[in-house]
């Protein structure tokens, strides 16, 4: 893995847990921040 590989995939791993927290503490504004940062680190 490269630089480039490591951060998308931190990035994408922070959305996913952003959105789980999200989901947990019933906020659906972190809920779709979190959905909306995981593509982000896929690109």
């Amino acid at each position: 893995m490269n630089k480039d590989q490591i951060k998308g995939t931190l990035k994408s791993a922070a959305g996913k847990v952003q959105q789980a927290t999200g989901k947990a503490m019933g906020s659906s504004r972190q809920e779709l921040e979190g959905v909306k940062k995981q593509p982000q680190g896929k690109a």
